[in-house]
């Protein structure tokens, strides 16, 4: 009987040993996966961070050439509405010069018509019709 105790003594302690063992294998193995798995974050965050520097500087460069295209236009824009306010005064002052010249127009006609009456008078007074 002691000798059934003392194998199931020595059954128990290889048992409790090798699951010692195990533990302290499974430790190691979880001690290893959680470093993998900080090496992979580890390289997930820098290709991550790289990406998003990449596009950063990608949208900056984007946004510089946008505004100096809107600054392009805006000069071409600032040149036309120039030109538009000249086309404007040019026009005013040919409607300026259509109306003096109407009004000249009108001037000379009364004066015109003027003459024709003092030259009608006095050719009727020199004939006498």
């Amino acid at each position: 009987m002691r000798l059934r105790e003392a194998i199931k003594q020595t059954e128990e302690a290889a048992k409790l040993e090798g699951m010692r063992a195990m533990q302290v294998q499974l430790i190691a193995h979880e001690r290893e996966i959680q470093r993998l798995m900080d090496e992979q974050v580890k390289t997930v965050n820098g290709v991550c961070q790289d990406e998003i520097t990449r596009r950063g500087q990608h949208f900056e460069q984007t946004m510089k050439e946008e505004w100096d295209n809107v600054a392009v236009r805006g000069d071409e824009l600032s040149s036309l509405r120039s030109m538009m306010r000249e086309v404007q005064r040019l026009l005013k002052s040919e409607h300026a010069i259509d109306e003096l010249r109407n009004k000249l127009a009108a001037r000379f006609k009364i004066a015109a018509n003027a003459r024709m009456e003092i030259l009608s008078s006095v050719y009727k007074s020199w004939t006498g019709r």
